[in-house]
């Protein structure tokens, strides 16, 4: 669970990378995320509802940049399969985005997404396994960072 954390830290600290956020220009970037991270181990009082989890880590990039403000937006995972689109073909998508790679990769492949291999160092790249590496790099490029991982069961009923 600690790696999970410290891995949604880290992707999200890469991700806004990619933004002019080292600019001393204020500048204000949108995140919108799945409701899926909540009740953080070590730190459920302060992660019981959606959202809750990724405020903490924008508040704390945001003392490090403070000409930076990070607006987060919880999308219910309902609502992703349509918004995102939405907001892309209206010109009016978010500047980070944590959802499924199944959507990130065709949104790839619509040449919405900035390559990551340039503002992800080499030695972070190192910490992932490379097979989550290679999950998230499509045509040659890094299109997103993994930030947790889960398996899916297939079971058979006893009777």
């Amino acid at each position: 669970m600690k790696r999970v954390l410290l891995s949604t830290i880290v992707a999200l600290l890469l991700l806004l990378t990619i933004m002019p956020v080292f600019a001393e220009e204020p500048v204000t970037l949108t995140f919108w995320t799945d409701p899926r991270f909540r009740n953080i181990e070590g730190l459920k009082d302060q992660t019981s509802l959606p959202g809750q989890w990724e405020v903490m880590q924008a508040e704390a990039f945001m003392k490090l940049h403070p000409h930076v403000k990070i607006e987060v937006e919880v999308i219910p995972f309902e609502d992703l399969t349509v918004r995102v689109p939405a907001a892309i073909a209206a010109g009016g998508a978010p500047d980070l985005l944590k959802d499924f790679l199944g959507r990130t990769a065709q949104y790839w492949h619509e040449g919405v997404l900035e390559p990551m291999e340039n503002p992800v160092p080499q030695e972070e790249l190192d910490d992932y396994l490379p097979s989550f590496v290679d999950m998230c790099t499509l045509d040659g490029h890094l299109h997103g960072l993994p930030t947790y991982s889960w398996t899916d069961h297939l079971v058979a009923n006893k009777a």
